[in-house]
């Protein structure tokens, strides 16, 4: 049943936004769990060096901290496992799960649990349209769009009469199955649409948590609120595996008790000032200060936001982004103590791209994407060159090489050749698409053949001999006797030429396909793909342009640099030859010679031409 609302319905719709945080559980530690298949109910703990990077909720139960040292958590829980995250070791190609590894000879990696992540966000896609991700385990929705039209549809029933008015729905009891609500939940009735809206919202928020619960063995918790700071402070509260809403009745008695360092971006340096000169603790007491106070101690633009954020007012939106995703990768080590022997930097740097490699590679796979620039970052400076492409890249070695001769450029420019830090990275990420002139694409065909006759004549130009055989290799247009035609016109219908693009086309010596002069790159392209697929040893990047020497000394001596201008003028001395017809009855004086193809094409030795 299809709703009927009201203008200032629809208005309140349009206006209220329903946004969710979805946050993943002890994220590190699930992913461990599933790696070993260790049972759930078991106290572990995610080590990185000397330190917890996350302990999972039956390890939490004993009072593991975050801040505790693997030799704390044993002594608080002796049967609680330990297990450190994925290193890279000097020549490793891979991460691996190394026994006792240390921070001066190994290097973290976190790439099992981007590899996770990155399937959890597959998930959230398949049922949100609006994602923004926040880290490898958070994530913002905005499922306003999807809501509205399900109440609008009226699909969001389940067990609520139709008798019931939209606007003043009775949702007591109904939310039980849903999540947590925040505040009073003795409220006799919604209020309006805006409630109803989260109700909606929190039965999509519940479907996205059993779907990566169901498909990936993932537990995660939500808030649901009307904008993304209140639904972040949502998520937390009632962990593991349950979700939480803030309806906007409650907002504020929400605000009033909440420490306002828990608000994101007052955690730090800004929450310490605001702080050291109100002397409070709760968002509600900042309050008392007008805007126009804030704004005068923290700033116009910062005294607004804080004045609005304490309210629960939050304006800020989830943003999706962009095709490309981000156009750069690095890697980094950072030392404890500086290190001197220059030596070690080459060392790490083998160990950084391997870790790059590994990445790379599957960001290529995953998004058809590869870098365009390889850079060193050491001695507070940083050095770069043009990445080879996917073909010269075989290996971890092939990225450290090129990471080394930036790194000795560095050196050389560098006295006091101390290392604090070092670091490897990717930028210009450029997607790989359909139809450019770059060979990477072709190898994504299971048919390379297809790909071929999709992009090219299916009528190859045929141009007889003077013995009458068949002659592939020239365009018509360039034997000798064509350019003493009056009427190209007629001998392009003789040789059976639909138009007259088929004037600016040769013919492969490989697969006899008629190509276009400006598609001939794109098409040596596709033989290389096909080369290398079939087994066979390409030519190199300076000799694959002679896949076709025939066209290549064409083109130079045609400068098709203006191809287009010439083709334009080819088809207007068409245009001429036309009304030339029709001039039959001038006298010959008022008769204009026609233009000859080689006016439009200067090609002083024919024979040099020939193949």
């Amino acid at each position: 049943m299809k709703y009927e609302l009201n203008d200032t319905s629809l208005l309140e719709l349009k206006s209220s936004r329903v946004i969710i945080h979805i946050d993943l559980d002890a994220f590190y530690a699930q992913v461990e769990h599933n790696r070993l298949d260790y049972p759930r109910d078991k106290p572990l703990c995610v080590l990185k060096w000397n330190g917890l990077l996350a302990i999972n909720y039956s390890a939490r139960k004993f009072g593991i901290k975050r801040h505790s040292t693997p030799a704390e958590a044993l002594s608080l829980c002796p049967e609680v496992k330990l297990v450190h995250v994925a290193t890279y070791r000097n020549d490793d190609p891979e991460p691996r799960y190394h026994d006792n590894p240390h921070y001066q000879t190994h290097k973290v990696c976190l790439d099992f649990y981007r590899r996770a992540s990155a399937k959890i966000f597959e998930v959230f896609n398949q049922h949100v349209s609006k994602v923004q991700k926040g880290s490898v385990d958070e994530a913002h929705f905005d499922v306003t769009e999807e809501v509205n039209q399900l109440i609008i549809s009226g699909d969001w029933k389940d067990d609520i009469s139709e008798r019931e008015k939209i606007e003043n729905l009775d949702l007591i009891g109904r939310w039980e199955n849903l999540g947590v609500l925040v505040g009073d939940s003795e409220i006799e009735y919604t209020q309006g649409l805006k409630d109803l809206q989260l109700y909606v919202g929190a039965k999509i928020a519940k479907k996205v948590r059993e779907a990566v619960f169901s498909e990936l063995g993932y537990t995660c918790s939500a808030g649901i609120a009307h904008n993304k700071t209140l639904s972040k402070l949502c998520s937390g509260l009632n962990k593991p595996f349950n979700q939480t809403i803030l309806r906007e009745s409650q907002v504020l008695s929400f605000m009033k008790e909440l420490p306002f360092k828990n608000i994101r971006n007052l955690g730090g340096k800004l929450g310490r000032e605001v702080k050291e000169w109100s002397n409070v603790t709760f968002a509600g007491e900042l309050w008392s200060y007008s805007v126009e106070k804030l704004q005068e101690k923290f700033g116009e633009e910062f005294g607004y936001w804080l004045y609005n954020i304490v309210r629960g007012v939050c304006n800020a939106e989830v943003k999706v982004p962009d095709e490309n995703k981000s156009k750069t990768m690095a890697a980094n080590k950072s030392f404890r103590s500086p290190v001197r022997d220059v030596e070690q930097g080459r060392h790490w740097l083998n160990i950084l791209s391997s870790e790059l490699y590994t990445r790379l590679l599957e960001e290529n796979e995953m998004n058809s994407r590869w870098p365009k620039t390889i850079a060193v970052h050491c001695f507070s400076k940083s050095k770069s060159s043009n990445f080879p492409n996917k073909y010269k890249i075989k290996s971890p070695s092939d990225v450290s090489k090129k990471a080394v001769e930036l790194f000795n450029v560095l050196l050389a420019e560098n006295e006091e050749q101390i290392i604090t830090n070092i670091s490897l990275n990717f930028y210009g990420f450029i997607k790989e698409e359909e139809g450019n002139s770059s060979i990477l694409d072709y190898f994504k065909r299971d048919d390379l053949q297809e790909k071929i006759d999709k992009n090219v004549s299916t009528s190859p130009m045929e141009v007889s001999n003077d013995d009458g055989s068949l002659d592939k290799k020239k365009p018509f247009f360039l034997m000798k006797e064509n350019f003493n035609s009056v009427d190209f016109n007629e001998k392009k219908n003789d040789l059976g030429l639909e138009k007259e693009e088929e004037f600016l086309k040769f013919s492969c010596p490989r697969c006899n396909k008629s190509i276009f002069f400006d598609k001939e790159e794109e098409h040596n392209d596709l033989h290389f793909a096909i080369d290398l697929q079939n087994g066979e040893k390409p030519n190199d990047d300076n000799d694959k342009d002679s896949i076709s020497n025939t066209t290549t000394l064409k083109k130079k001596e045609l400068n098709l640099k203006n191809l287009d201008k010439k083709k334009s003028n080819v088809e207007k001395n068409i245009n001429s030859n036309k009304r030339k017809k029709k001039d039959v009855n001038k006298s010959p004086l008022e008769k204009k010679k026609p233009k000859m193809l080689t006016d439009f094409f200067p090609v002083k030795n024919y024979n040099d031409l020939d193949p």
